[in-house]
């Protein structure tokens, strides 16, 4: 009995695996490549609906991020006034506030350890003097606020992309016209991989300027007090030149023609 009941089971496998075949089979050439399509759609279809999800949440902890004043945006870019635009290290060119304190940093080469902030770049610290939010119609986040410090009075306008977390911030210096414009990703300060430099206040040349712009838009530094300026004439009577090797004496005044030294070659007495 047991050996029909195995014989049976058998049977109906292979049936069914026959019929599978068939099935297949049937299937015609268009009606493959329709049932490949459709699976790709919709692969494609769920791997952008968990994209935008992440897009969402990052979205929503940037504004929760901006609303408790903890936050920074990394810069991947920093594009001057002038519209010159540099590629830069978000961990160390950025945007930030936390604890009452904002930061304006840049750093554009980070092995210029004689930099002011050791970094290629400027470190600005202040504090922060009011914050305003808003949102269009769009879903695209409007937020700015002040920056007040020894060396620094600016205004900083944030626009935050709807649905991601990629902004802009322009840094506006209230008394020029010197503005600058980063452009990056804001995080919450606590997952952020900012890097602070030193900060403190560099002379660019420029008024106005009181960030550290491109190396190649930097004026030279002011002269030192006592330093010798550097044209005008030699201080003190010229040296007498120095004869070639071999001891061959240059000829001196009028009365005195060249010749060989007495002493051994190269010597001037």
């Amino acid at each position: 009995m047991k050996k029909l009941l195995l014989l049976l089971a058998m049977v109906a496998v292979c049936a069914g695996s026959v019929s599978n075949a068939q099935s297949d089979k049937k299937m015609t050439r268009k009606e493959r490549e329709a049932a490949w399509r459709a699976a790709r759609l919709k692969k494609k279809a769920e791997e952008r609906a968990r994209e935008e999800q992440r897009d969402s949440i990052d979205f929503m902890q940037a504004i929760e991020a901006l609303r408790s004043g903890s936050w920074a945006l990394e810069a991947s870019s920093i594009t001057f006034n002038n519209g010159y635009t540099e590629y830069v290290t978000p961990s160390t060119n950025f945007v930030s506030i936390n604890e009452g304190t904002g930061v304006v940093q840049t750093a554009f080469d980070n092995s210029n350890i004689n930099s002011p902030n050791g970094l290629g770049g400027i470190t600005l610290e202040g504090s922060i003097t009011g914050s305003e939010m808003s949102r269009d119609k769009d879903g695209n986040i409007y937020y700015s606020y002040g920056i007040q410090g020894a060396d620094i009075s600016a205004t900083v306008y944030i626009t935050l992309n709807a649905n991601s977390n990629n902004a802009t911030a322009q840094v506006n210096p209230n008394f020029s016209g010197n503005y600058m414009t980063m452009e990056g990703t804001i995080y919450p300060y606590s997952t952020a991989g900012v890097f602070e430099g030193t900060p403190g206040y560099v002379w660019s040349g420029n008024a106005g300027f009181w960030f550290a712009p491109h190396p190649s838009m930097m004026a030279p530094p002011p002269p030192m007090i006592g330093a010798r300026p550097p044209m005008g004439p030699p201080m003190g009577p010229p040296m007498r030149p120095r004869p070639p090797i071999g001891g061959i004496r240059p000829p001196m005044g009028s009365g005195g023609g060249g010749g060989i030294s007495s002493g051994p070659p190269g010597f001037v007495p």
